[in-house]
């Protein structure tokens, strides 16, 4: 498959162009994909080559952004018409750290099973489990009580013994959902 192809139509947002546009200033333009570069440079759309972390961001192939969308940082300088790329800070990627994702994601997996099974005959584990579940509700509403979500984490993978194969699912949302960047799974399994 060819990369697609992203344009800046005076200086503005690179976007990437179908059969039509309106731009900021209510021009319409239609038959786009017909053209050529030139042709669309007469109109006053340039290509752009976005850099890779950003085109791979936009085209994100899996369920979870890439590395990049946690990494890096990709500021559009009009004057210039180009990317300025810049590298997240912890307290950067901490902030995208999707709760949502993460918490619909888990309840559908093996191990989120796992731990309902476990709840249903041991009171710690149901006592810690209603906690997370109450955690992460208010964390999705962005209160987040990042201490208790990790003693509750610390806890269940200390007294639940997971397969292999659930603990690949939940390192898999962890990481795609920005978790690492706060948060650890205890050794425990």
């Amino acid at each position: 498959m060819a990369n697609k192809k992203y344009y800046s139509y005076k200086t503005f947002y690179p976007e990437e162009i179908s059969g039509s546009y309106v731009t900021v200033f209510g021009e319409s333009f239609i038959n786009l994909e017909n053209l050529s570069d030139p042709e669309l440079e007469e109109l006053g759309f340039v290509s752009i080559e976005l850099p890779e972390g950003l085109y791979k961001i936009k085209n994100q192939e899996g369920k979870y952004p890439p590395e990049e969308f946690w990494t890096h940082s990709y500021t559009w300088y009009r004057p210039t018409m180009e990317f300025i790329v810049g590298e997240n800070n912890l307290e950067q990627k901490i902030s995208q750290i999707n709760y949502n994702t993460f918490w619909n994601d888990l309840s559908e997996t093996s191990a989120y099973d796992k731990i309902r099974e476990e709840s249903m005959t041991s009171l710690p584990v149901n006592t810690v489990a209603t906690e997370l579940i109450a955690l992460f509700s208010d964390a999705k509403s962005n209160n987040i009580k990042v201490n208790r979500i990790q003693n509750c984490l610390d806890f269940i993978f200390t007294n639940i013994v997971f397969t292999e194969a659930q603990l690949q699912e939940i390192q898999e949302i962890f990481v795609g959902t920005g978790m690492q960047y706060q948060y650890t799974i205890p050794n425990g399994n």
